[in-house]
């Protein structure tokens, strides 16, 4: 199903925050953001930034690391407005957990990969 269609050129920069999560913030200029959640954020990414790159004459995807980040929320019959979306780890819990409070989202993210760790791949 196609909520949004969105031009690459549109596309302002890409907000993540600098844990291992399943969000993105596409921010869009001149119009509202889309939060995204997907467990193939990196793969996600990378789709889009090479397509960005096709689409946009060379120009580099702006990604911007941030524990918060604010978003614009689609203007409807109940008004729009801005909120902030907060993201902090949780070392004691396994998932990811929301909680609303007034204007502000708040991201809990479990425990993941330390910032150094490294891949090992066995072939069978």
């Amino acid at each position: 199903v196609l909520k949004r269609q969105i031009n690459f050129n549109d596309i302002d920069s890409i907000g993540l925050s600098p844990y291992q999560d399943n969000f993105i913030i596409l921010n869009i200029h001149n119009s509202y953001t889309s939060l995204l959640e997907t467990p193939l954020k990196t793969e996600l990414i990378n789709a889009i930034n090479k397509r960005y790159y096709d689409k946009t004459d060379g120009r580099i995807l702006p990604l911007n690391f941030n524990t918060s980040h604010q978003i614009i929320l689609k203007k409807t019959r109940f008004g729009g407005g801005s909120r902030i979306v907060k993201f902090s780890k949780n070392d004691n819990g396994s998932s990811t957990q929301l909680f609303p409070k007034g204007k502000i989202l708040f991201v809990y993210i479990g425990p993941g990969l330390s910032g150094n760790a490294s891949m090992l791949v066995i072939i069978i």
